[in-house]
């Protein structure tokens, strides 16, 4: 370094370095995140405080860059000395560990740290060593501006509340002088130490004419009351009137003492009531807490039942469905019964009709076979009747087999249909049980919502009598301190009226109070009350529309469902209605 800087680094008056060899070790907690927040936080105050030039935050502190590193740091150690890397002769990091050993910093470091800033392992290390710049910066300045402040604060003031006072000012000038002129001893200035002494010694015999003066004026105003104290017995008269005056307004205060009793007994009844709502809001919660075992002990029953309260009703609603079924099915038989017994009756008839036919047929060919050219010929053409020749073969008559092909198709698919026709019988029956629910829900949820109703009715009358009752009230108290304002102004101003009059403010004060106390809590049981009633008021709204959207939903999905179920599969592939 040039001689220039190393002249310029005198200024930073070194401190003495330990002369033992054993490296101090650092007690703080470097790596501890709370540690590093506070020094952080208290960083960046002192550099928006000061003045710092280049933007600075929270965000920036915590990892920062080497070039914001250097910035600070410049800014830190230059306000020890202006000079700090202006010539460039020294490198960044020589300047900053010769400038740290100089002002006397206990701990080493590196100066590969200081050239690798705002790394994770080296950035904690140099935040402590700025964290100890700043507070010995804010230490100095203090130390700097205390004597002026102290000695500004001195001049200023010549008066004292107490002697405790006047013993702690003349204590703190005397450690001044002591610090002061100690500092010119060790710089061998007598002639200040003889300025300090002379200031000491003046400060003091201002105080002591201080003093007197006191002395002098206390000792006046002591023989002032004195004789006003002697004229006051003169005048009994007016301890007379003053003696009715306080008995008046004693009289005042028992009042006032039974008003505050009254109130108290009003407060009383309230916690009394107050409890008994309590004792009914726990009997109730009891109940709905037994209630709602009760039907847990129900749930668990029927949950550990083998067969299940829906499944029970889904038999009983099958077994009514397939009772209903085997009705109409019966019907049907018995009028396909008739029909076909009809149908025998008719075809019987025919089948005589052609047996009569037929005899009369077989009757003139064998009158015809009697003949001698043609009789052969016409006896082999004699007619039978077959009745079971359907039964033997149907395609020859019908022409296609019913047994063999038709029958046997629709059997195959027959099982599909009564499969699917189950499917959506149960679907449809869960829906409905689903709508009976949520009518059942929206029911119960009507109930309540007009207890609270009511409840909120009977909140609102109570409010309204208590609130006339502390209108009531108010209004006959503003009358008595009325009256009693009145009394105290056409009073003189003595002390013990004074005293009592301030005493009977005091109670008018408490008593205002409590009455804005009761008139409060009121105010707030009642919007409690509304508040809760609004809320219900909402989720009833919402828990109404939730069950009308499903209930919507369901009709909508039971109407594609049957519209599904009108058409069913035919054997030939094709739709037919039913």
């Amino acid at each position: 370094a040039s001689l220039e800087n190393q002249s310029r680094r005198q200024s930073f008056a070194p401190l003495p370095q330990p002369t033992s060899s054993v490296i101090a070790r650092d007690p703080r907690n470097m790596n501890d995140k709370a540690y590093q927040q506070k020094c952080m936080k208290h960083l960046l105050s002192f550099l928006l405080e000061r003045g710092y030039d280049n933007p600075v935050s929270m965000k920036t502190l915590r990892m920062p860059s080497g070039k914001d590193f250097t910035s600070i740091m410049t800014f830190v150690l230059r306000r020890v000395d202006s000079n700090f890397q202006r010539d460039g002769d020294m490198k960044f990091e020589d300047e900053v560990s010769l400038s740290l050993k100089n002002l006397g910093y206990p701990f080493p470091i590196s100066k590969t740290a200081l050239v690798s800033a705002g790394s994770p392992h080296t950035w904690p290390q140099l935040l402590a060593v700025l964290s100890w710049l700043v507070k010995c910066l804010e230490a100095t300045e203090a130390v700097k501006t205390w004597p002026e402040e102290q000695t500004q604060n001195e001049e200023e003031t010549n008066t004292f509340e107490s002697i405790q006072q006047l013993e702690e000012e003349t204590d703190k000038r005397f450690f001044i002088y002591l610090a002061e002129v100690y500092q010119a001893f060790m710089r061998s200035e007598a002639e200040t130490e003889e300025r300090l002494e002379a200031a000491l010694a003046e400060r003091h015999e201002r105080d002591d004419a201080f003093l007197a003066q006191e002395i002098e004026r206390i000792t006046d105003l002591n023989a002032t009351i004195v004789e006003r104290i002697n004229d006051g017995n003169d005048q009994s008269q007016e301890i007379k009137t003053f003696s009715k005056k306080r008995e008046e307004y004693a009289t005042d205060l028992e009042q006032f003492q039974d008003l505050i009793r009254q109130m108290d007994d009003h407060k009383a009844a309230m916690e009394k009531k107050v409890d008994e709502r309590k004792k009914d809001l726990a009997t109730v919660t009891d109940k709905i807490n037994r209630s709602n075992k009760c039907m847990e002990d129900l749930q668990n029953k029927i949950e550990n039942q083998e067969l299940s309260l829906e499944d029970a009703k889904k038999l009983e609603i099958e077994a009514r469905t397939m009772s209903e079924s085997l009705d109409r099915v019966m019907e049907q038989r018995q009028t396909l019964k008739d029909a076909i017994a009809s149908y025998e009756a008719e075809i019987s008839k025919h089948i005589e009709n052609v047996d009569s036919l037929v005899a009369e047929y077989n009757k003139k060919l064998a009158d015809m076979s009697t003949l001698p050219l043609i009789g052969p010929i016409y006896g082999a053409l004699k007619a039978e009747l077959n009745k079971d020749c359907l039964e033997e073969d149907q395609s020859s008559i019908l022409g296609v087999d019913l047994r063999g092909d038709v029958q046997q198709t629709i059997g195959s698919h027959l099982p599909e249909v009564e499969r699917r026709t189950e499917e959506k019988n149960i679907e449809y029956q869960d829906i409905l049980d689903e709508v009976q629910e949520k009518e059942n829900l929206n029911k119960e949820a009507g109930v309540k919502l007009g207890i609270l109703a009511e409840e909120y009715e009977n909140s609102e009358e109570t409010v309204r009598q208590e609130r006339n009752a502390h209108e009531a009230k108010l209004s006959v108290r503003q009358r008595e301190v009325a009256a009693m304002h009145e009394k105290g102004e056409a009073l003189r101003d003595p002390v013990a009226l004074e005293e009592q009059i301030a005493g009977i403010e005091r109670q008018c004060a408490e008593i205002e109070a409590l009455r804005r106390s009761h008139n409060e809590e009121s105010i707030a049981r009642k919007h409690s009350v509304q508040r809760s009633i609004a809320l219900a008021c909402v989720s009833m709204q919402e828990h109404e529309n939730l069950v009308r959207q499903t209930v919507t939903e369901s009709k909508r999905f039971w109407d594609q469902k049957r519209q599904a179920l009108r058409k069913v599969s035919a054997p030939d592939g094709g739709s037919r209605e039913n």
